[in-house]
């Protein structure tokens, strides 16, 4: 169980960490909230392959990737349908409160909330889970307690023995 905890915290700080915290006036929440609500699992799913083919041209990642440039003009052309539909279709009314109110950043910014979601739907199924599950073989777990402990965090060592 204290794997699977590791793992999944692990894997949500680094999802989530890719798009920076957010600082939301009202107009960007509500715009956020939208864009979440209007997608579907399968515009999170392209969402998420547009970030991926995105990150796989980095120097560093590119030996890992075999999406061709076929490929990545249709991811592109998809994420951009996708973005298109959400900010003038299916949430028109929030798009226009939130550039009135805070300006074109916004559109970044509302769309954090929207990989957020679509990054834990990743994470949330079961061969991913366990590929970053495969970190925590090589994490040193009583060095991660005694941090947590010292933060005041408990150590999660006794917590797994309570359940």
């Amino acid at each position: 169980m204290r794997r699977i905890i590791v793992a999944a915290s692990v894997a949500i700080a680094f999802a989530s960490s890719s798009f920076g915290p957010a600082h939301a006036g009202p107009e960007q929440d509500a715009l956020s909230r939208c864009l979440t609500r209007s997608s579907s699992e399968a515009d999170r799913t392209a969402l998420m392959t547009y970030v991926f083919a995105a990150l796989s041209v980095h120097p560093d990642l590119r030996r890992y990737s075999t999406i061709t440039v076929a490929d990545r003009v249709r991811i592109n052309k998809e994420g951009a349908a996708l973005m298109q539909r959400l900010l003038t279709v299916d949430c028109r009314r929030e798009t226009v409160a939130a550039l009135k109110s805070d300006g074109v950043e916004v559109i970044e910014r509302a769309f954090e909330g929207l990989a957020d979601a679509a990054s834990t739907q990743m994470v949330d199924e079961p061969s991913v889970a366990a590929a970053f599950e495969g970190l925590v073989d090589y994490i040193d777990l009583e060095a991660l307690a005694s941090v947590m402990e010292e933060a005041g965090l408990g150590d999660p060592r006794k917590a797994d023995r309570k359940t």
